[in-house]
């Protein structure tokens, strides 16, 4: 199984009534999954979490909400993945936060070995090829 991120920009008058009807965002998601709105980071979302955060699955409020925070709106949405929100405020203190970290000063946190012992996904994908183009791929995204 392949874990991906996805990520849709919304304006609120389009996110406040999947919020109140969450069975909807299936036919939302599907609708707009290949969409000049929707950046996909793939498998490389816990990498990025982690080089942002130093932590696996928390570390600082505000920069967890770039990857792996947010409100849930819909659990189990397939592959018992759910979909999370982040509301304009929370949007703006993120994007504070990390408008100056620029791909290479986030890449240079990165360790092999601190990434392998924090089981970052994808668990043992973490050798010196795919770490190399995993670079290539982080500081493409960014």
């Amino acid at each position: 199984m392949t874990t991906v991120c996805e990520y849709t920009r919304l304006s609120l008058s389009e996110l406040e009534p999947l919020i109140a009807n969450p069975d909807k965002l299936n036919d939302f998601l599907y609708e707009n999954a290949i969409s000049q709105r929707t950046l996909s980071i793939n498998i490389f979302w816990h990498l990025i979490h982690f080089l942002l955060t130093s932590d696996a699955w928390n570390g600082d409020e505000v920069l967890k909400n770039l990857v792996v925070g947010g409100e849930e709106a819909k659990n189990d949405v397939g592959f018992n993945e759910s979909v999370r929100y982040l509301l304009p405020n929370q949007v703006k203190a993120t994007y504070e936060v990390v408008k100056n970290i620029t791909s290479n000063h986030l890449w240079s946190r990165f360790d092999k070995k601190a990434v392998t012992d924090a089981y970052i996904y994808p668990i043992g994908y973490w050798s010196e090829s795919s770490a190399e183009g995993s670079k290539e791929c982080v500081i493409r995204l960014l």
